[in-house]
């Protein structure tokens, strides 16, 4: 381990025998089978219940991610489950460090105090050969101190030597108060899993992730804050508000604002400087995706998009050792198809040239006014749409491009008057 961080938690007295012993399980099934999984998940929740923390729970894509990823989201949902501020997403720089650290057998270094536009302050770095992430967090966790046979640590040397529970601090600090990344990597050994991960503590503008805490929680209803709920605050955190605002209805291709602002209810005061998620869904989505964010002094991110679908925004706040996470309702931006028309003269009359964005099936319909019927608009022609531009051969009058609506799309009219 690079650093001994402060623990943001009290250590156990002793080493926490697992129970059950996920050993049988994972020789007779594999490292990577779904009974080895459960049988270490059952032993960490046996040893989180000694501590008064609830049982772990996996995202539902857990099983598909990769030894680092999953390492990422294991060590996250330590810390958040105890209200703790999650590491914000894993960063390339941090990732390559920790995988030349696992393919070595070795703890991660850091690479630069500087990490594209964040700066680093303090930092803190694991390593493990074991079956699996779950299976480290178990000896990083709850088996770093000594007893009853001693310990496996090696910085661990007798009872209360400073070496004790170090993995466990790393993976628990607080950090003070900071904005935290992380880097992991594995590599697969003859006997076991090696699995290093880093975490940096710093400030500026987070670093593009390579996987984000908000897109975990967003892909997984076991990991994600819906849009409208928040997680409770713990006794050492104040609540924190988080709202969205946009745009209620554009033309397709056509500018949208978004705004989130994070406030502290308690004082009343907004959030600056706060690492939070802007999120989103289009109405062809059964998921959505994030973007990592930084508040500006007045607590608010803003941004300006030009949908073409119907999409709903939300803010997420994935919380600090300070303020609980907080999940802003959903606002839609609903969106109507864009349509054009033109009129040229043409060797027979006119030519009205229609034209559509996007193209998705609509149905559309060319009308002419007229007193002959109830609606006031006769038809005149009727396709599905597969082009972005029809032509049509038109007289005098007043016509009108009816555009129906399809799935994320609202109809939309254009009108022009052949004279």
């Amino acid at each position: 381990m690079a650093i001994s961080a402060s623990a943001a938690t009290s250590d156990p007295a002793t080493n926490v025998t697992p129970s059950p012993d996920y050993w049988p399980a994972c020789s007779s099934y594999g490292a990577t089978s779904a009974e080895c999984r459960s049988a270490v998940v059952a032993a960490i929740d046996h040893a989180r219940a000694l501590e008064g923390v609830g049982p772990l729970q996996l995202p539902a894509s857990y099983a598909s991610m990769s030894p680092a990823a999953q390492a990422f989201v294991v060590s996250n949902l330590e810390r958040v489950d105890r209200g703790l501020q999650p590491a914000a997403g894993m960063v390339a720089m941090l990732d390559s460090s920790a995988q030349t650290a696992a393919n070595n057998d070795a703890d991660p270094t850091l690479p630069s105090w500087t990490i594209g536009s964040f700066n680093a302050n303090r930092w803190g770095s694991n390593w493990a050969g074991d079956l699996n992430a779950l299976a480290a967090d178990y000896d990083w966790m709850y088996a770093d101190g000594w007893g009853p046979n001693g310990s496996f640590n090696m910085d661990c040397t007798g009872p209360g030597a400073a070496g004790c529970w170090g993995h466990r601090h790393n993976i628990l600090s607080s950090y003070g108060g900071e904005e935290l990344i992380t880097g992991t990597g594995s590599a697969a050994q003859s006997q076991w899993t090696s699995i290093a991960q880093i975490f940096v503590a710093g400030s500026g503008t987070y670093p593009a992730f390579v996987l984000s805490w908000a897109s975990v929680m967003a892909s997984s209803a076991a990991a994600t804050m819906p849009p409208g709920t928040s997680t409770p605050p713990t006794a050492s955190q104040d609540p924190s508000a988080t709202t969205i605002a946009t745009t209620t209805t554009v033309v397709a291709g056509h500018s949208a604002s978004i705004t989130g602002r994070l406030a502290d209810p308690v004082s009343g005061l907004p959030v600056g400087g706060a690492g939070v998620f802007l999120c989103h869904r289009t109405a062809l989505q059964p998921t959505g995706s994030c973007a990592s964010m930084l508040t500006d002094s007045t607590g608010a991110v803003r941004l300006v998009v030009k949908p073409t679908v119907w999409t709903e925004w939300w803010l997420v706040f994935p919380g600090s050792s300070s303020l609980a996470a907080s999940s802003s309702r959903a606002n839609p931006i609903s969106v109507k198809s864009a349509v054009g028309v033109a009129v040229a003269k043409a060797t027979r009359g006119w030519r009205l040239t229609a034209t559509f964005a996007p193209v998705r099936g609509q149905v559309v319909r060319l009308q002419v006014r007229t007193t002959a019927n109830s609606t006031g608009w006769a038809l005149v022609s009727k396709v599905v749409l597969r082009t972005r531009a029809l032509s049509y051969h038109v007289g005098r009058g007043r016509y009108r491009v009816a555009v129906a609506p399809v799935r994320g799309l609202l109809a939309n009219y254009a009108y022009v008057y052949v004279h």
